[in-house]
């Protein structure tokens, strides 16, 4: 994964996570319990840990000095999409005025302009962002 493919890739892994049942490892922001009572290391450490390593593994050289500072799955998920998402802060703001000001003029069809309106929504949503 690159700065080119981020979407493919996180489309991708994030089937991949849920496949394996480990898709709430990125959503959760908490740090997993280091070890058990009984001093073996806690499953769901070893589960963060785990998906922390597929997601460096899975990003290029010039991505993986960028996760040099997470420590956790959620930490690199969470700043992989606030650098490498192409729909940045600006581009939610454009989407969301688009949305606003959506209108149908008669050379539309109803069926292009409800999918241009659902395009704008899943932009948007794709984003993380929200009306």
């Amino acid at each position: 994964m690159d700065r080119t493919n981020y979407l493919s890739w996180k489309s991708q892994f994030e089937d991949v996570l849920e496949m394996h049942g480990l898709a709430a490892v990125v959503k959760n922001n908490t740090d997993p319990p280091k070890v058990q009572e009984d001093g073996s290391v806690h499953p769901e450490l070893a589960k963060d840990k785990l998906v922390l390593s597929w997601i460096k593994a899975t990003s290029s050289s010039s991505i993986k000095t960028l996760l040099i500072p997470c420590t956790t799955a959620h930490q690199a998920w969470t700043m992989l999409a606030k650098r490498l998402s192409p729909l940045a802060s600006t581009r939610v703001r454009i989407l969301r005025d688009q949305i606003r000001t959506l209108r149908k003029d008669n050379n539309t069809t109803v069926t292009d302009y409800l999918n241009y309106a659902k395009s704008l929504f899943d932009s948007l949503t794709q984003a993380g962002a929200t009306m």
